[in-house]
């Protein structure tokens, strides 16, 4: 029982350390985007439409690619 747990345990707080990594990059991704569409179309009222062009995601992919 103790050789289980102690097989356990490491993959167990692995997967919890990666699940919260990926919860922490979503936040991350769209401020990029927010300041990406802030920056292109010089506004800082901004609808969700005026982000989703080709130039914006082409950016946003650019950025998202380095991190």
């Amino acid at each position: 029982m103790i050789l289980a747990r102690a097989i356990v345990l490491p993959f167990v707080l692995y997967d919890l350390f990666n699940f919260t990594t990926m919860l922490l990059k979503v936040p991350t991704v769209r401020l990029f985007k927010h300041a990406i569409c802030v920056c292109i179309s010089q506004r800082r009222d901004i609808d969700k439409a005026v982000c989703r062009n080709k130039e914006i995601q082409d950016l946003l992919s650019s950025v998202k690619g380095g991190i």
